[in-house]
């Protein structure tokens, strides 16, 4: 288990956590550095058993942990009984690529289930924003431990979205009765092509300016979107998808545009009483299981 790590003084700064009420703050950073949370920011354990650590009913921490995880600071599987903190890593980067392949043994400690898989995505998406060094250390001692591994090897095919003229424009766009599913072509072994981060930040400027502006594109936000890349650009192991740079931009055109035909996604949906309505910003739609959610429909008008 992970017996060392860091928290940046900068929460205090930070508006989720500011608005947290005492109990809720220290609930939160209770978690956050139990003895027991793992390097790869994820504790097993129930509730009512934290609070009994430190002298509280269940009924008090429940209701401190659940203003956290209302905002999105923390995630909870009542039934598997595992904690994990989405931002964790970002504040407690791998040092080597030996400290990656100790992540194995946390996962040895987390209980199988969504969340668990949750967290080695994330990590897995960190790894691919570092050098070629941590890439392969996570393959070496993590690569068993993906979710889904050996059924992606043997697909032969994967979900794409459908054309822009399919989906239309912003504003007007009507989304697909069902999730998009045509097929790519497995095409002969090539070099992949880099990931043109900018371009690809250019064309959401373009296709979805009622969404936040990317300001900073740091390191995390890098690999978020190498990731992504990568997976369009050889799923399974195998090169497909991406025959060139112009052939992968015109998906994340097609992604982009298909985008614009949410409501919830683009802010043009009724918010909650007394709050702005959400938009997506660039960000939030490559994160792992929103990219797969938003591709699979999950947020569109006809899915609501």
């Amino acid at each position: 288990m992970s017996r060392y790590r860091k928290v940046d003084s900068r929460i205090w700064n930070d508006a989720k956590f500011r608005v947290l009420t005492d109990a809720g703050k220290l609930a939160f950073l209770f978690l956050l550095t139990h003895p027991n949370t793992t390097a790869l920011g994820a504790i097993r354990g129930s509730i009512p058993g934290f609070a009994a650590e430190i002298g509280w009913s269940a009924k008090a921490f429940g209701e401190a942990f659940r203003e956290a995880s209302s905002k999105g600071m923390a995630e909870h599987d009542e039934i598997a009984c595992i904690v994990w903190f989405p931002n964790f890593l970002k504040y407690n980067r791998p040092e080597s690529p030996n400290v990656v392949r100790a992540w194995a043994s946390s996962l040895d400690l987390l209980p199988e289930c969504a969340l668990k898989d949750k967290a080695i995505q994330s990590a897995k998406a960190l790894v691919e924003g570092m050098n070629e060094a941590f890439a392969k250390a996570f393959a070496e001692a993590l690569a068993k431990a993906m979710p889904n591994q050996e059924q992606e090897q043997e697909q032969e095919q994967e979900r794409t979205l459908p054309t822009a003229d399919a989906v239309g424009v912003a504003g007007g766009a009507v989304p697909p009765p069902s999730p998009p599913n045509l097929q790519v072509v497995h095409a002969k072994t090539r070099a992949l092509p880099d990931c043109p981060h900018q371009q690809i930040i250019a064309l959401y400027h373009e296709i979805l300016s009622e969404c936040p502006q990317v300001i900073e594109w740091n390191d995390e936000r890098q690999g978020l979107l190498r990731a992504r890349w990568r997976e369009k650009a050889k799923p399974n192991g195998r090169s497909q998808g991406y025959a060139s740079v112009d052939a992968g931009l015109a998906y994340w055109r097609r992604y982009f545009t298909y985008v614009t035909g949410s409501k919830f996604l683009t802010g043009r949906a009724e918010g909650k009483p007394g709050k702005a309505p959400f938009v997506a910003d660039l960000e939030w739609l490559i994160r792992p299981t929103n990219f797969v959610k938003v591709v699979e429909g999950k947020y569109h008008d006809a899915a609501a």
